[in-house]
């Protein structure tokens, strides 16, 4: 089966990529944008950038650019003579030629109803740059990806924190995998029956796995367990 389409609500992922900043000088906006739009190249392959649309407002784009341009392989927009960016993602969902393998990025409900109405599928921004942050090295052509502004605790521990308690609960006899987990697919636990009956937007989003447990609350009940496993 051929590779799925993907519209992305720019400026929305973004900003759940940490990619955005709360105000902008002189150029700072088209920075951020390239550096985006370098980003999700990177963690996307080939097949994947080629069937691949991001759309931003047009009352922020360079005076100098079309409305149209490709970046990497993927298609760029800019919501000229729109009122907005997700007045015209509305449209291009309405009018796709084949919307069950059209896969939409973005935590705007309105958006996810209307891909809702195609029987497209809708994945939450922010659950879509986890899992492109997550998942293995994509054949990006040659693209780099660009960190993201402010990383995300992941509730792992790195091999120096280890060492650190280790020196401290020398006699602890467990202690939390440094492995990475590998993320899941964020469309693929969207089933076509909830997508073709119209569920809520809570129904289709792939569930959030619960926090990994800190450190602290680790160590703590570690150190009661060995309180409680010593002798009376």
């Amino acid at each position: 089966m051929s590779a799925p389409f993907v519209l992305i609500d720019g400026y929305n992922l973004m900003h759940a990529a940490g990619l955005a900043r709360p105000a902008y000088g002189p150029g700072d906006l088209e920075r951020c944008r390239n550096r985006f739009l370098g980003w999700l190249a990177a963690g996307l392959g080939g097949a994947e950038r080629e069937r691949t649309t991001v759309v931003f407002d047009a009352a922020d784009a360079p005076a100098d650019l079309p409305r149209r341009q490709m970046y990497e392989q993927m298609t760029v927009l800019y919501a000229a003579g729109d009122a907005d960016a997700d007045t015209l993602i509305e449209r291009l969902i309405a009018g796709h030629s084949a919307p069950r393998r059209l896969r939409v990025v973005s935590s705007d409900r309105r958006l996810r109803r209307a891909a809702r109405r195609r029987r497209a599928q809708a994945c939450d921004s922010l659950q879509f740059a986890e899992w492109l942050e997550a998942r293995p090295a994509a054949d990006t052509g040659g693209a780099e990806r660009a960190p993201a502004a402010h990383p995300k605790y992941t509730g792992r521990i790195s091999a120096v924190e280890v060492d650190r308690w280790l020196d401290v609960f020398g006699d602890a006899d467990a202690i939390p995998s440094a492995d990475p987990v590998p993320a899941a697919d964020p469309f693929a636990t969207i089933t076509p029956d909830a997508v073709a009956t119209g569920a809520d937007d809570e129904s289709i989003t792939p569930p959030v796995q619960s926090a990994p447990e800190s450190e602290l609350d680790f160590w703590q009940a570690r150190v009661a367990e060995l309180r409680d496993e010593e002798p009376a």
